[in-house]
């Protein structure tokens, strides 16, 4: 599993996510984190046809995707992730 976390460095809800998805528990996640203002992130954000930030998209080892848009909880991020939630929401 892999996660593609697209990002606006100037967004609060992106760097509060960033936060989230550097706290101890989200450690074994492989996290892509992907500038919506680079070149090569532009080009994805086109062709997959993302219009918000933050955007996180799930891609299970079969190929399936799954994606959040927007700051989630830390229990929602965690069982997006597919960890069990630690504290109440």
């Amino acid at each position: 599993m892999k996660i593609l976390n697209f990002y606006a460095d100037k967004s609060d809800p992106c760097k509060a996510l960033e936060g989230l998805l550097n706290m101890p528990e989200f450690e074994d996640i492989d996290v892509e984190y992907i500038d919506v203002y680079s070149k090569d992130g532009y080009d994805i954000v086109m062709e997959r046809g993302l219009t918000k930030v933050p955007t996180l998209i799930k891609i299970c080892d079969d190929g399936a995707e799954t994606s959040i848009v927007g700051l989630p909880s830390i229990n929602y991020l965690a069982a997006f992730c597919g960890l069990q939630p630690t504290e109440k929401d």
